[in-house]
């Protein structure tokens, strides 16, 4: 299944961003209404047209969770999306191929213009991967693995890769990595 490509504007100001999620206010938001669903329709804020994404492929921990990992990944998100801070925005693109149960894009996120149109139909390879800011917070060590069944082999493989490279070197959240020898 291809994605759907969606220009726009990261707008972190209109919601609370974190190592995972950003606001974005896509320049026509009609595309994400025929995308598959696992949930609930696109839940867009009337207010200011963004919608919040959920980044395909990688999970981060929450704002409350321990410190400084939490802030560490926000922190990066915010940095590889071209932002100096919250109140920033930037105009960027998206690719997405379904709605998530809570009625967010799953998405990989991209910084720069797309040589595609806006809404077009867009194969997704491993090389245009490298270049999301999705795999640039794995190479980083701000986040952990998320894949949905949905996520295809190559670009699982290639995310494994980038995690077990970044993971190899214990910097930030792996530094505290327990998963293999337990915790007390």
């Amino acid at each position: 299944m291809p994605f759907t490509l969606l220009k726009g504007i990261f707008k972190p100001a209109t919601g609370i961003p974190d190592g995972d999620t950003v606001r974005f206010q896509p320049d026509d938001p009609s595309p994400l209404f025929t995308l598959p669903r696992r949930g609930r329709s696109p839940r867009m804020n009337q207010n200011n047209s963004t919608i919040s994404l959920r980044y395909e492929g990688i999970d981060a921990l929450e704002k409350d969770a321990k410190e400084p990992f939490a802030s560490d990944a926000t922190n990066k998100n915010l940095g590889f999306l071209g932002l100096s801070g919250p109140t920033d925005e930037a105009p960027d693109y998206i690719l997405t191929n379904q709605i998530g149960p809570n009625g967010r894009p799953i998405s990989f996120v991209f910084v720069g213009k797309a040589d595609e149109d806006d809404g077009d139909s867009v194969f997704l390879n491993v090389d245009r991967l490298k270049e999301s800011v999705n795999f640039h917070l794995i190479e980083a060590s701000v986040v952990y693995p998320l894949f949905y069944d949905t996520l295809f082999s190559d670009l699982r493989l290639a995310l494994t890769s980038a995690v077990s490279a970044a993971r190899s070197l214990g910097l930030r959240i792996w530094s505290n990595y327990k998963t293999h020898t337990g915790v007390t």
